[in-house]
């Protein structure tokens, strides 16, 4: 049986009031992803520290964090 590694990138600008509900969707799923990364494109509401909270409550949570808006492509390439 060949096992599948899954990785999800979340692009975030300013989804303060969305990131813990998408988070929590995808620990839901089938197949719960071995990574998770959050890539902050500097955002300017509590993203940011949200993300912190959520990377140190789940050890599969990676975060990045842009120091320039550059928009959601850049991101999930960053």
């Amino acid at each position: 049986m060949n096992t599948i590694s899954v990785s999800v990138i979340i692009a975030s600008f300013n989804s303060e009031m969305y990131l813990e509900e998408c988070i929590n969707s995808i620990n839901q799923s089938k197949k719960i992803p071995e990574q998770i990364i959050i890539v902050d494109d500097s955002s300017t509401d509590n993203s940011l520290e949200l993300g912190k909270k959520l990377r140190n409550n789940n050890k599969n949570i990676s975060l990045l964090e842009m120091k320039k808006n550059s928009g959601a492509a850049e991101a999930r390439k960053y």
